[in-house]
């Protein structure tokens, strides 16, 4: 999916070669919410934009509002083990 020439150039930084817009790196990122930021364009419509869900654009935001920069980083996805053996030992 492809977008108009205008609003293509306002994220020319993130552009695929295919000229859609994808989410994967934390550059990326913080221009989806530069984007948000800058109040022009509803949230669904810099999901559309991005490629993204509306859910995961929600949990960008969010991130950002509580962790700043660092929480448009991926998380550990290592599970917590609760009886793993304590590293002091």
């Amino acid at each position: 999916m492809s977008f108009p020439a205008a609003r293509a150039r306002r994220f020319a930084g993130v552009l695929s070669p295919s000229g859609d817009l994808r989410i994967i790196s934390g550059c990326q990122r913080r221009a989806f919410i530069a984007a948000w930021a800058a109040g022009q364009d509803s949230v669904a419509d810099l999901a559309r934009l991005f490629r993204i869900s509306r859910k995961t654009a929600h949990k960008f935001i969010d991130r950002f509002k509580l962790f700043g920069d660092a929480g448009l980083h991926d998380l550990p996805r290592a599970p917590i083990n609760p009886r793993a053996t304590d590293p002091q030992i």
